[in-house]
């Protein structure tokens, strides 16, 4: 079964435009702002204070057409959610999530655990670095006070997006991940492509 994994980077317009032309009928998760590319998405996961506070509204509008809407939290926006997940200790296993430490990886970890067969990523090629100045979200708002810090956003790209990413590829070898776009880290696995435009 595919699956639509939607980021909120800079490239998620264009990758998401593409990950539909590739599969057109794929199950679509999506986090944060991702709910404003994909206004009814099939799954839309909000934990963080931030964005149950900034996106709560379009996430009510989401469920109210059908979105599975997933949380960790029962904040009082949140309390009629369709789903609760209970993060786990360090990385992730078969049996159960890992920390969560972002939304867009715990999307892609759903997916895994949820019949993906493959994996389309749009909008998830890491936070801003050297490598890719350019902004990091495609709403081009700035939420954590990393705002033109090239070596805080290398940091996180490389001390947790791409560890993350490389434990769940490697954990869900029966999967295939498709990133669409230009990474800003690299993994290693059988399972794994990119798709530059």
């Amino acid at each position: 079964m595919d699956w639509i994994c939607l980021g909120a980077s800079v490239t998620a317009p264009q990758g998401y435009e593409r990950a539909k032309q590739l599969s057109e009928s794929a199950t679509v998760i999506t986090c944060n702002s991702g709910i404003f590319l994909e206004p009814k998405p099939d799954h839309y996961f909000a934990a963080d204070r931030h964005a149950c506070r900034e996106f709560w509204i379009a996430a009510h509008q989401a469920r109210q057409t059908g979105t599975n809407t997933i949380t960790t939290h029962r904040n009082r926006q949140w309390v009629n959610c369709c789903e609760y997940l209970t993060p786990g200790q360090g990385e992730p296993t078969r049996d159960s999530y890992g920390k969560f430490l972002y939304s867009g990886l715990v999307c892609l970890d759903y997916a895994c655990r949820h019949g993906a067969t493959q994996i389309l990523m749009a909008g998830m090629d890491g936070y801003r670095t050297l490598r890719n100045p350019a902004g990091n979200h495609f709403d081009s708002l700035e939420r954590d006070g990393y705002t033109a810090n090239h070596d805080a956003y290398t940091l996180q790209t490389l001390a947790v997006v791409k560890p993350r990413t490389q434990s769940i590829v490697t954990l869900w070898r029966d999967v295939e991940f498709v990133l669409i776009g230009s990474p800003n880290y690299d993994i290693e696995g059988g399972n794994w492509t990119v798709e530059q435009w």
